[in-house]
This record gives structure tokens, sequence and C-alpha cells, in this order.
């Protein structure tokens, strides 16, 4: 696959598949190219930021410090968990 020219499904640029390209299962002869990834993995981060965020503001003082103290990744499951249970929701 190393070298295949596809087509980005995201932006419709061509590109050649990279060592650290990952198939993510696109139709054939197509792909998301790297800047397209990037772009997503930033949007990703950004609105689990802000979900983080959202779900900090309404704990108590106490409850807020232990959960600022978490490691990000446990953060991300408690805020995915608030989501999946609809007590935090996304508005679109």
């Amino acid at each position: 696959m190393k070298g295949q020219l596809l087509v980005c499904g995201c932006c419709g640029v061509s590109f050649r598949i990279g060592d650290d390209y990952i198939d993510r299962g696109e139709d054939h002869g197509y792909g998301t190219c790297p800047s397209c990834v990037a772009e997503i993995k930033a949007g990703n981060t950004a609105l689990m930021t802000t979900a983080i965020d959202q779900l900090a503001a309404a704990l108590s003082d106490d409850r807020r410090a232990t959960f600022e103290a978490m490691p990000r990744h446990r953060q991300e499951f408690i805020a995915m968990h608030a989501m999946e249970q609809g007590i935090l929701q996304w508005t679109i």
C-alpha cells in the first residue's frame, strides 16, 4: 500500500500513502490526507476540551478540584460517559 495514490474524501487532494497511513475503510481509491487527519484530530481535541470544561464548571468546588487533578484520559472517559448518559449534551 505504501506509495499508492489516493484521493482525500474530505478535501479532494491527491496524496500518496506513507508509512504512518492508517486505513480507515474508505471506498477504493479514497482516503484521508495527513492535513485533514490533523484538522480532524484538532477539532476532536477542542470539542473534548469544551466538554471537560463544561463538566468541571458544573461540579462543586471539592469535586472540581478532584476532577481537574485527574489525568486527561480519565477526564475524557468521564465526559464521554456523561454524554452517553445524557447528562452532558451537544447542540449543533
